[in-house]
């Protein structure tokens, strides 16, 4: 009862707090398939690029690479606001009726809910306004699943790499491994798919999770002694 009571808060407070920025993101796609539509892609090419599903990152395509941060940066806000305002703000009551365990698998289901619902909304908005034949939705939804796990993925990396730098052990160390990682990671969600890599995106994005249950669960005592510090 009490994950789904704080499973619910947590929803409301990013429907409702962030609602502003969450609308202008989902017309984001809109807006570049209107800067695109006339051009002589295909309709998968014009969906990918919408979406920012085709960045790469040795080609110096400044709408591309914006697209690509803004999506990484959004959904990056959202779950660091969603673990930061519990431990910012009911740090000495936190754990008063749920466990270190459950807190943080609400905390990691509301993120995917709350990912899956915004990027599911944008697929099916630019599915109507392209009027994509039946064919093309296997590969679309082949596209959607493996850009779930990268965002998830991306998310818990960088996630992690607040968490570890506030121990202030290591620090530099940290953010070298962290920035290589994520520049290692490839960019392209197409070419992940049709490299058939996104059974290994499945099984890095669970180790990333296991990681961080564990070592929260380990840790939180640290962790928020530190934020009491601050």
């Amino acid at each position: 009862y009490i994950m789904r009571f704080l499973c619910k808060n947590d929803l409301c407070h990013i429907f409702s707090k962030r609602r502003i920025m969450i609308y202008i993101y989902l017309l984001l796609p809109l807006i570049n398939y209107i800067l695109i539509k006339d051009s002589q892609l295909s309709k998968i090419e014009i969906f990918s690029s919408c979406l920012g599903l085709n960045f790469n990152i040795n080609e110096n395509n400044v709408f591309e690479i914006i697209i690509y941060i803004m999506n990484i940066s959004f959904f990056t806000f959202l779950i660091v606001d969603l673990f930061l305002k519990d431990i910012c703000y009911q740090i000495d009551n936190i754990f008063l009726r749920i466990s270190p365990k459950k807190w943080v698998l609400t905390k990691i289901i509301c993120s995917f809910i709350i990912l899956f619902t915004i990027r599911f909304i944008q697929y099916m908005i630019l599915i109507l306004f392209l009027h994509t034949d039946l064919k093309n939705l296997h590969e679309i939804f082949i596209l959607f699943i493996t850009e779930i796990l990268y965002l998830i993925l991306i998310q818990y990396i960088i996630l992690s790499t607040i968490i570890f730098l506030k121990k202030g052990k290591y620090k530099f160390l940290v953010y070298v491994i962290a920035i290589l990682f994520i520049y290692l990671i490839p960019k392209n969600i197409n070419n992940i798919v049709e490299s058939n890599l996104s059974f290994l995106l499945f099984i890095m994005t669970v180790i990333i999770y296991i990681f961080f249950i564990c070592y929260f669960v380990n840790k939180h005592k640290y962790i928020f002694a530190i934020n009491r510090e601050e």
